[in-house]
């Protein structure tokens, strides 16, 4: 039985303990191992070594291999070295250089895109305590979470709950409106707000009183930015009258600065949410769910002991509802937007996550590439390496002029990754549809000395130890082979780089494959040629009249008016009652206010029954479902049955073929259409086939006639249906990059090998082409073993994508294939580079003068 312990520790130890100690250390260690070896066995025996092993790893043992005693003149010396041997060493430097860089490169892009991230919604100064109240669904086929309640709650738990300091309701709108003074009118988004609103939300009031800025319904909070354009000046503005859409008049109350800080609330004036009451009724309904609600928690309350003690808080308010409240710290909502059970499960934190493992990797192949290329070029330092040896140089001194070189290089990259991030930012952006804030702050200082100093030790430790623990005798004489533990090492990290590698291009492709289904699928109603009009000003006031002359318009097939947009709008009724209601069934649904002729102009397939007709006169007493909704009310035949919404009873008279009405990321839920002209908000005009710029210029004409004053502004539906997955295009720009920059680095690591490989077989080509071997048996013979690498790591990265990709894609309710062809040919792709790149090093060689190969070292 073999009783000898693993020698790596040994020899790691000889490297580090102060040689007084080493010889006492290794005699314990030895006779310890054999008594361990005869009472536990030599697997257990191992694992005690090793344990032991590190425990000697401690201050006093170590030797000073930094010592603080080195003269400053040595350290120069060092840096001079450093800097001879990368101008004699070209490419590998250049290797190295341009690996370094685009790696940094790459981590400092994902550094700004994370803090960005990270920090919205983190300025307010009652984070801690500031929550936002949303509603789930708890069980039932109509499983939902969504963060719009009634615009009675805020008022009703404020009242109710002695833990809440305030509550705010607040409803956004999803369009810009005009407000004006004098001869300037500009555009706005606005909100309408709760009167504690900047109480909870620290968007800082430079002018008026916190407590009664939004106390009359007749008064309007406005940015800084807004102020200065409507009257050229930020300051005295309070009291100031301004037009809100040419209709209403408004005295400036206050004026609030938005500050630099990201915020998920964007908006330019606040509008007392009492106003919004008074002329959206609608919103004091218990069953309608358009406000957000915010609560300010008292400092001492229990934030799950209060979620807890709502959550069935809409049981009376509702008479039974079995929906549930649920809370969330505001500051989360931006990056954990995904809901079970009303508990928070995913989100934008998850592609956070995400990208920092890639960028991890990244930094990872950069340094695995710095190992290969030094310890692979190291063969030519050998001599250098002997006569320093020889002359007395320690050991210590040898490390750190190889950390020198290490921490040289490093700073290097890094400088030129920090010039292209400043000098090439804006380029970046627009490429990649992203924005950037380039803060140089303590804290981005601090992450790059975190980089330099990690990166430099990663890179540099292994090649450090290795180079400075060479004998110099085996040196001179020309006996460094490498042992069998640093081949399995460098064959270990080139399997590492292509397992990376590839899982990251398998990544890509199914994103890329994802985004493109999600693109092109088949919603269910026809999108393409639809433009979105926001309805103001006369418009709204003489709908039909506009809608005949839109629809006269050469180039215009149609126009009809739809309550919410038609992508991902949100308008959530709870259905009181309907025909055939079994006690415990409870139904929540979208409601769409729509206008005649929409639901043609969608193209949306009837099921049963039959749309909307002008040749009928009580339409207003109609209903149309989808499909998703008659299922949900268990109605095997629901033409002419009755639904109870809001104390009306509605005739269903036709059922819709399911529809995608909201993200891909949802199973479609029940939705039904209403026949209301008064509630829509929203125009949608069916441009003809060829005719958009002829149509567009004609509708701008038509608007700036029929509604002077008004700005015309107008989007593609298909184009607002794209925007929607903005956070994953931005996760497939991002992946993509570092995809395409961790196979570059990959490839330049196993360009570093194979150079290594043919350079140390140099003789044995030369000899195998005197005896006339041709050009592919030296190819398969010298370059088999490397290929072979690559394609175990590839093998390797097939099952680990597949997991992922099976497990990201389980974010979407509807998601693209895993085609077993995919992985086929991101495996031939990989096997291809890697057999071009060592193809190409053995050619190289192989055309060289046979002799010149036989004198080789």
């Amino acid at each position: 039985m073999n009783t000898a312990p693993p020698q790596w520790p040994l020899k790691l130890l000889r490297s580090v303990l102060k040689d007084e100690l080493v010889e006492e250390i290794e005699g314990d260690l030895l006779e310890f191992y054999q008594e361990w070896v005869r009472t536990h066995g030599k697997k257990r025996a191992n694992r005690l070594y090793l344990i032991h092993a590190l425990k000697f790893f401690r201050p006093f043992a170590l030797k000073q291999i930094f010592s603080f005693k080195t003269q400053p003149l040595m350290f120069s010396n060092h840096i001079k070295v450093a800097i001879r041997s990368f101008a004699r060493y070209k490419t590998t430097f250049v290797s190295n250089l341009i690996g370094l860089s685009f790696a940094f490169i790459g981590i400092l892009f994902l550094y700004l895109w994370v803090r960005q991230e990270l920090s919205t919604d983190q300025f307010h100064i009652q984070s801690e305590n500031l929550y936002q109240l949303m509603e789930y669904a708890p069980e039932g086929d109509t499983e939902w979470a969504g963060k719009f309640t009634s615009g009675l709650l805020a008022e009703a738990i404020a009242e109710e709950m002695p833990e809440i300091d305030y509550a705010v309701p607040l409803r956004t709108v999803n369009e810009t409106k005009v407000v004006s003074t004098n001869n300037r009118a500009f555009e706005a988004r606005v909100v309408y707000a709760g009167r504690d609103f900047f109480k909870a939300f620290s968007f800082d009031l430079q002018e008026g009183e916190v407590e009664g800025v939004l106390e009359n319904q007749y008064t309007m909070a406005i940015s800084e930015e807004l102020a200065g354009r409507l009257f050229q000046r930020k300051e005295n503005v309070v009291g100031e009258l301004l037009t809100f859409e040419y209709d209403t008049m408004y005295a400036v109350s206050g004026v609030f600065k938005k500050g630099s800080e990201k915020s998920s609330l964007q908006f330019d004036l606040v509008l007392p949410f009492e106003r919004y009451k008074s002329i959206r009724p609608s919103v004091l309904d218990w069953n309608y769910n358009t406000t957000n609600t915010f609560a300010v928690l008292k400092e001492d309350v229990d934030a799950v002991a209060f979620q807890d003690k709502i959550a069935d808080f809409l049981v009376e308010k509702r008479d039974g509802s079995p929906n549930k409240l649920f809370i969330q710290r505001f500051e989360d909502t931006y990056l954990r937007d995904a809901y079970k059970n009303g508990q928070p499960s995913g989100g934008k934190i998850a592609y956070i996550r995400l990208l920092i493992l890639i960028g991890v990797l990244v930094l990872t192949i950069a340094c695995i590439n710095f190992v290969n290329l030094f310890t692979a070029q190291a063969s030519r330092r050998f001599k250098e390496i002997g006569v320093r040896k020889a002359m007395g140089a320690q050991p210590q001194s040898l490390i750190l002029q190889y950390l020198s070189e290490a921490f040289l290089m490093v700073f290097f990259s890094f400088f030129v990754a920090l010039l292209f991030l400043v000098t090439l930012r804006s380029s970046i952006e627009t490429l990649m549809g992203m924005e950037f804030t380039l803060k140089l702050d303590l804290s981005f200082w601090i992450l790059i000395a975190s980089i330099i100093v990690t990166t430099t030790v990663l890179a540099g430790t292994y090649p450090a130890l290795y180079l400075s623990s060479l004998r110099p005798v085996n040196v001179l004489k020309g006996k460094v082979s490498a042992s069998l533990g640093q081949l399995w090492v460098r064959k270990g990290l080139i399997i590492t780089q292509f397992l990376v590698a590839t899982t990251l291009i398998l990544g890509s492709l199914i994103i890329k494959r994802q985004i493109d289904y999600l693109q092109s699928k088949d919603l269910g109603y026809e999108k393409a040629q639809l433009i979105s009009l926001e309805m103001k000003g006369k418009i709204s006031e003489n709908l039909d009249v506009a809608l005949s002359e839109i629809s006269s318009i050469p180039g215009i097939a149609s126009a009809s008016s739809i309550g919410q947009n038609l992508v991902n709008g949100t308008n959530t009724i709870e259905v009181d009652d309907w025909e055939g209601k079994q006690t415990e069934q409870k139904l929540i649904a979208e409601m769409r206010p729509v206008h005649h002729g929409m639901i043609e102009m969608l193209k949306l397939e009837m099921i049963e029954g039959r749309s909307f007709s002008k040749d009928f006169s009580t339409e207003g007493d109609k209903i149309i479902i989808n499909n998703a909704a008659a299922k949900a009310m268990g109605l095997n035949d629901p033409i002419g049955k009755k639904i109870l919404i809001q104390n009306h009873d509605l005739e269903i008279v036709g059922v819709t073929k399911d529809f995608h009405y909201a993200s891909l990321h949802e199973r479609i839920g029940p939705l039904f259409f209403i026949l209301r002209p008064s509630w829509t908000h929203k125009l949608i005009v069916e441009v003809a086939q060829g005719q958009n710029q002829e149509a567009i210029e004609a509708l701008e004409a038509f608007h700036t006639d029929f509604n002077p004053g008004f700005p015309f502004a107008f989007e593609f539906v298909d184009e607002a249906y794209n925007r929607q997955y903005r956070s994953e295009q931005q996760i497939q720009h991002l992946t993509s990059s570092f995809t395409i920059l961790a196979v570059v680095l990959a490839s330049i690591g196993l360009i570093g090998l194979a150079s290594f490989v043919v350079e140390k077989r140099k003789k044995e080509l030369s000899i195998r082409k005197i005896l006339g071997a041709t050009l592919t048996e030296n190819l398969i013979s010298i370059g088999s073993s490397t290929v072979s690498l690559v394609i175990y790591a590839s093998l390797l990265a097939l099952p680990i994508g597949y997991f992922a990709a099976r497990e990201w894609l389980q974010n979407f309710a509807y998601s693209t294939s895993l085609p077993w062809w995919l992985f086929g040919m991101v495996t031939f792709s990989i096997f291809v580079l890697s057999c071009s790149i060592v193809g190409l090093n053995i050619i190289k060689v192989s055309r060289d003068n046979p002799i010149a190969g036989l004198k080789a070292d």
